[in-house]
């Protein structure tokens, strides 16, 4: 099972029970899920205030449908971003949190 196909949202708590209790799932894998995730997340927090000035003008204005059109084009472009590795938090991660090899002595 690929890791980028393990879940359609980033929020989705249920999906990360259900990822995080998979005994299908290796715990490389299931690291990889969580670190793109956290990825993610940190994208889409620096992408709320970063896009701003983006929004100026029709998207400026208050509604529903503006609203929801700002959260899904920010859920987008983070998810994308964080799953693409762009920043490397994801990758540091995943070399921080994995077990450490044994290194053998000669």
């Amino acid at each position: 099972m690929e890791t980028a196909s393990l879940s359609s949202t980033i929020l989705d708590t249920s999906g990360i029970e259900r990822i995080a209790n998979s005994k299908h799932i290796s715990e490389e894998q299931k690291l990889g899920e969580a670190s793109a995730r956290f990825e993610s997340l940190l994208v889409r927090q620096f992408l709320k205030d970063s896009l701003k000035p983006v929004f100026k003008g029709f998207l400026e204005e208050s509604g529903s449908r503006q609203e929801i059109y700002r959260y899904l084009l920010t859920d987008v472009l983070a998810d994308k971003i964080g799953r693409s590795g762009a920043m490397g938090i994801s990758h540091l991660l995943q070399a921080q949190l994995s077990p450490q090899q044994k290194i053998e002595s000669k």
